[in-house]
């Protein structure tokens, strides 16, 4: 029984030592693994961009070099609407319409004059803008389209008396109402009165696109038209002493109409400090093709009866040519997202000055050596509000 047993474990553990050898040898005459042959190169191919194809020499960028602003979610096209209240100002250069001299001094000194030049004011007034505009959903671009309106309305009087009630000397030195009677404006008037009236309409239409240039940083480079039709006119009125029982008013009357078109461009930026406040800096330049139609009328008006006794000046004009148009704007913005991000709200408080080149066109005579031409500005606050959906 003991001997069975023995031969037993001596046959498996001959079987054991069999098998290890067998296998050994096995592994070390298996074949090695073979790397597959790596591909022929293949040209370059553009990717297909995400509405484009793509038919290039050179490829365009895969990624998003600087990535675009994202007010609301959704790939959908969003739309923006804006309403904005102005508060603004108009100045015009060379509008001075009276001249007062008092005579001053004995002696050696009698004869020199004080002076005062009198101009329109240029009151605060209310204006307003409404804009649509559209993202194409097309790497971010966006077009928006707005419509300013602005009037504001000047007077100013005064007297031939000075400040401190001596008589003195008002005089038309720069329209020459009086031209007939008087081509050197020596005439000394009771009174003078001018109003100032502008009203702009102006249409802008851009084509940009608001994108990062770093986390806190963003740009809006756009391009477009400007177009406008705006009037001015000018009325002053010069009263003379009461002669025979009666006095007399020489006015001057001028209008201007003119209408422009030109291309415009600029940038917009926002210098974000938190989430939801920025400091906003923009700003447009455009070229500005106008007609201008300039008209003038004086007349002669005796101020008992009424009757208009004469017209001294009745001439018109039409004028060409290519002008500046500078706009800035600097301000402070809150925003927010609504209704987890499907909508957007934004509230821009700014101060906005606006620089119309060449726009005074109001014909002065000959006779009249005072400076002639000007620019019309504008400034004043601007609030915007500005809604994505």
């Amino acid at each position: 029984m003991l001997e069975k047993k023995s031969t037993k474990f001596l046959i498996s553990c001959a079987m054991m030592a069999l098998s290890h050898t067998t296998g050994a040898f096995a592994d070390d005459c298996a074949p090695k693994p073979v790397c597959p042959p790596k591909p022929c190169c293949e040209p370059v191919v553009c990717p297909p961009m995400p509405e484009d194809c793509c038919e290039r020499n050179i490829c365009t960028p895969t990624g998003m070099i600087t990535p675009r602003v994202d007010r609301i979610k959704g790939n959908a096209m969003d739309w923006m609407v804006s309403a904005d209240y102005t508060y603004w100002t108009a100045c015009e250069d060379n509008m001075e319409y009276a001249l007062q001299s008092t005579a001053q001094g004995t002696g050696a000194t009698e004869g020199a004059n004080e002076g005062h030049v009198y101009r329109p004011g240029n009151k605060y007034a209310s204006g307003f803008k409404v804009g649509l505009g559209s993202d194409f959903c097309h790497d971010g671009w966006d077009v928006f389209a707005q419509y300013t309106w602005f009037k504001s309305t000047n007077n100013n009087h005064t007297s031939g008396d000075s400040d401190d009630g001596v008589a003195g000397s008002l005089t038309d030195a720069y329209w020459f109402a009086d031209s007939i009677n008087n081509p050197i404006a020596t005439t000394s008037y009771v009174s003078a009165a001018s109003q100032w009236r502008v009203n702009m309409n102006v249409v802008d239409l851009a084509l940009g696109r608001n994108f990062y240039v770093s986390p806190r940083l963003m740009l809006k480079p756009f391009y477009g038209l400007k177009g406008a039709w705006n009037k001015q006119h000018m009325n002053v009125d010069f009263v003379l002493p009461g002669q025979a029982g009666f006095s007399e008013t020489f006015a001057t009357t001028n209008h201007i109409k003119n209408w422009g078109i030109g291309i415009r461009g600029g940038m917009n930026t926002s210098w974000h400090f938190s989430r939801s406040f920025s400091i906003i800096g923009d700003m447009a330049f455009t070229a500005l093709w106008e007609e201008f139609k300039v008209k003038r009328f004086d007349s002669r008006t005796n101020n008992v009866t009424g009757i208009v006794s004469g017209s001294n000046v009745d001439i018109k004009e039409n004028q060409y040519g290519v002008k500046p148009v500078i706009e800035w704007m600097l301000g402070l913005k809150w925003e927010t997202g609504l209704s987890c991000d499907a909508y957007h709200l934004a509230i821009t408080a700014a101060w906005e000055e606006q620089v119309w080149f060449g726009q005074n066109k109001f014909l002065r005579l000959p006779g009249n050596a005072v400076g002639t031409g000007g620019d019309l500005s504008l400034q004043g606050l601007t609030i915007d509000v500005m809604f994505d959906f």
